[in-house]
């Protein structure tokens, strides 16, 4: 019985020492101080670690772990993928391989000398994103080592669902509309994503379409995207994105003969279900 205690005792420390050991490896292979980066509308939300081992060119290779909207339509929500670090300009591009190509995911760029521009690549769309310091000492860097995806998986595109799972909630200017939308996962035959939309407020109540889930056909309009109907033989616009200057894009929603601009409510999108407006609009069609 002496003997058996002593070979227990022996055992645990050896895997309390083993484990200890493997922590420690793991732990020199990233720095222990993580990252959080989004962007001001909540489409997308960035954990980032960092290699300790500097790569051929004298940098530091990153681990990149997208959530949101954007991350979802480029195929890569949730998944922990490593990036090579390359000089570029006055900054750096965080770059991946793919079909013999590399692709730069995400970039950052000094500016007058005084701050950096951070900018994120995803499904031909850019997100400026900035770090956010609360946020990021909740980032365990060695959890994104773990979760690091083989490279022949990195650039798996799995989307289960017809809908995006990530909504986003707009509220009008001047106040009045509030909106809930959800983006197809597969592009239309122009390339593009059409939506389904459920607006409330009086001008759609007058509308006969307050609280109703409708489908809205996706095409190319100036220097964005615009969302309509047929109504016969005409084609006409519910919604619209324009680019404007260099950082965000200006969303119009036409409602009853009039326009109304409107703004994501990034504290909002949580109570967007894409997955019930799908239903709904289902549900309707069936009707």
């Amino acid at each position: 019985m002496f003997l058996m205690r002593r070979f227990v005792v022996f055992i645990v420390a050896t895997i309390f020492v083993s484990s200890s050991a493997y922590a420690g490896d793991k732990a020199a292979i990233v720095s222990p101080y993580g990252k959080f980066l989004s962007d001001s509308s909540g489409f997308v939300q960035v954990e980032l670690a960092t290699f300790e081992e500097k790569n051929e060119r004298g940098q530091r290779d990153v681990i990149l772990k997208m959530k949101g909207f954007g991350p979802y339509e480029a195929g890569i929500d949730g998944k922990a993928i490593r990036y090579k670090t390359v000089p570029a300009g006055k900054g750096f591009d965080f770059r991946y391989e793919k079909d013999g190509k590399w692709l730069t995911r995400m970039t950052t760029r000094e500016v007058w000398g005084r701050w950096q521009s951070l900018e994120i690549y995803l499904d031909g769309t850019t997100y400026h994103v900035a770090v956010q310091a609360h946020e990021s000492k909740r980032v365990r860097p060695l959890h994104l080592l773990n979760a690091l995806k083989p490279k022949k998986e990195e650039n798996i595109i799995a989307k289960n669902n017809d809908v995006n799972p990530y909504g986003v909630y707009f509220e009008s200017s001047p106040p009045g509309l509030e909106v809930e939308m959800a983006v197809f996962s597969d592009k239309n035959d122009a390339g593009l994503r059409d939506i389904l939309l459920k607006i409330r407020g009086e001008a759609a109540h007058h509308s006969g379409m307050d609280g109703e889930t409708r489908k809205y056909t996706a095409f190319r309009s100036g220097s964005g995207v615009s969302w309509g109907f047929q109504e016969g033989k005409k084609r006409k616009t519910r919604m619209s994105s324009r680019k404007r200057w260099w950082s965000w894009s200006a969303f119009e929603l036409y409602v009853g003969g009039k326009t109304f601009s409107v703004s994501p409510v990034a504290a909002s999108f949580n109570a967007v279900r894409p997955l019930h407006l799908m239903t709904e609009y289902k549900t309707r069609l069936s009707d």
